[in-house]
């Protein structure tokens, strides 16, 4: 029964590393099979028919070493009296049995062996175990080492002592562990209305009916009180049969499996939280992004017009021209035009201001619920690349407005205006010209001072008027330069929070593959196995013994 175990620990710490690896949990909440789950008392022998593994289990004074000295008729544990700390562990085994593979982990020089040849107990190996209630740590860790290689704990109170604390809180988290039995020693000191209230407390631990003995290990032959030695001593035996010792063994190894499922279970009920997590900072990124966006951009307008000044002296034009003759100023050259700084734009504010954004969706991440490991991950690439990405976007975005300013309707209507510039002064002179060869054919006097001059500031006119609205509604170079820049640095924003949100997307997917992957551990275990588990019956409902030693 040791291969379910195996198999289920390979397969949960596969399927653990893939959410480490990724920081969705650490290695101490990943769920696995811790290393006293992977020990049962079949661990400790070779042999396929092994004994019931029986430890007597109890706090100082109670008498288990009295017990086991009973039960082998000589003394082969030092009373509490002789050894107050109990120090040791006293195994009581026929001669017959080997413990050959004792797990490394455990101190082999606190163990104390003694033979017996006593057919009787063949099939048991007794266990006497350091008091729990020590004040030495080092005993009760002794004890919690033991305790995955015990099928049946035997636990000792006295009259005084059965409300004990410590054991008590042992025996409520190790209770669906192990097969229980009960037992109330010194009984000579004991009252009825005593063992009534210790099985009210067992029935209310989940034992619906406990069995409970009341032995008198006193040197007075009258046994006033009564003594169920005997019959603990019978039940014991009775235990030992092989068909029992198996349904124990299995029992084990399911509640073990069981207590894995409920850990991956945990795990996997964290994940499935986290969605709302993730889309609830989501959520907050999608309210935030806007007004920083906005605010951004605002924060830039100063420094969009201080990079588009130097264009203003190439968009003189015609005029201009004159001008710098007239003025003797240095004649612009309109043939290179040179690039927009973007490294100016793009400086540590602008850089500061995108980090800003990537921040926040990290932080509502995390302030989600998210791990910090997950959210570092997912959102840390974006601040490699940003600085370069953002400084080719505004370039492409700059370049392309110079290379076409303005607005389609713009450029469309400064050809259009430029055109007219010189088609109307040119249809003025053709229907002056005409007026001028029609009056030749008829005689008339067809030059004139007036027509002359009516006909030059006609012509002055159709020329003056398109070339001044095309002068008003051509684009220049420094509003291009101005929106370019404008536009690249808005859509590098608006990269980066596509980029963001797509994160966030890849965040939930990754969450959904891990969470659908969590089914694969338990599917390498046999269905029997499984069915078992699921339906939560460790127990043989055939067996009366059985039901009576587990709790429920």
């Amino acid at each position: 029964m040791n291969d379910p175990i195996a198999t289920l620990k390979t397969s949960l710490a596969n399927w653990s590393r893939k959410g480490i690896e990724a920081g969705w949990f650490t290695e101490s909440d990943a769920p696995q099979v811790p290393q006293r789950d992977q020990q049962t008392p079949s661990s400790l022998f070779e042999m396929g028919d092994r004994p019931l593994v029986v430890a007597f289990f109890g706090g100082t004074g109670v008498g288990k070493s009295s017990l086991l000295n009973r039960l082998a008729g000589e003394v082969v544990a030092q009373s509490s009296a002789e050894r107050p700390t109990s120090r040791e562990i006293t195994f009581y085994l026929h001669e017959s049995v080997t413990l050959s593979r004792l797990p490394a982990e455990l101190p082999v020089d606190r163990i104390k062996q003694a033979s017996h040849s006593n057919d009787k107990y063949k099939n048991v190996l007794w266990v006497d175990m350091p008091d729990f209630d020590s004040v030495e740590s080092a005993n009760r860790d002794l004890v919690n080492d033991w305790l995955p290689h015990i099928d049946l704990l035997a636990y000792v109170v006295n009259p005084e002592r059965y409300r004990d604390d410590s054991g008590w809180r042992l025996l409520l988290v190790n209770a669906g562990r192990h097969a229980w039995v009960f037992v109330i020693n010194h009984w000579d000191r004991g009252a009825p209305e005593q063992r009534d209230a210790f099985q009210g407390m067992l029935m209310e631990a989940g034992l619906a009916d406990p069995l409970l003995f009341c032995t008198d290990c006193s040197d007075e032959p009258s046994k006033p009180n009564g003594d169920e030695f005997d019959e603990f001593e019978a039940t014991i035996r009775d235990m030992a049969r092989e068909q029992f010792v198996k349904q124990l063994e299995e029992h084990g190894v399911l509640v073990r499996i069981a207590d894995a499922k409920n850990r991956l279970q945990q795990t996997t009920t964290k994940l499935a939280q986290m969605q709302n997590a993730i889309e609830q900072s989501e959520k907050s990124h999608v309210e935030f992004w806007p007004s920083h966006q906005s605010a951004t951009l605002t924060s830039l307008g100063w420094k969009f017009k201080q990079l588009a000044l130097p264009y203003r002296e190439f968009d003189r034009g015609f005029m201009g021209a004159i001008m710098d003759r007239l003025l003797r100023r240095p004649r612009v050259n309109t043939s290179t035009l040179p690039k927009p700084d973007v490294d100016e734009l793009i400086d540590d504010t602008f850089l500061s201001a995108s980090r800003i954004g990537i921040d926040r969706a990290r932080q509502d991440v995390v302030a989600a619920g998210i791990p910090d490991a997950v959210a570092r991950r997912t959102f840390q690439p974006l601040y490699s690349n940003l600085e370069a990405d953002a400084k080719r976007t505004v370039k492409t975005a700059a370049e392309s407005a110079l290379l076409e300013p303005g607005t389609p309707l713009q450029r469309n209507a400064t050809k259009v205006f430029k055109y007219l510039s010189w088609l109307l002064p040119l249809a003025v002179l053709a229907w002056a010209l005409y007026r001028l060869v029609a009056n030749y054919q008829t005689g008339q006097h067809y030059l004139g001072f007036d027509f002359a001059t009516h006909t030059l500031l006609l012509a002055g006119a159709a020329w003056l008027i398109p070339w001044i609205v095309g002068r008003m509604v051509r684009p220049t170079l420094e509003n291009a330069v101005q929106t370019g820049l404008r536009k690249g640095a808005e859509q590098v924003l608006n990269d980066l929070q596509q980029q963001l949100q797509s994160e966030f997307q890849q965040l939930e997917t990754e969450r959904e593959d891990l969470l659908h992957s969590a089914s694969e551990p338990m599917q390498v275990l046999p269905q029997n196995i499984l069915n078992a588990v699921n339906k939560g019956a460790a127990t043989d409902e055939q067996s009366t013994r059985l039901s009576r030693v587990l709790v429920s």
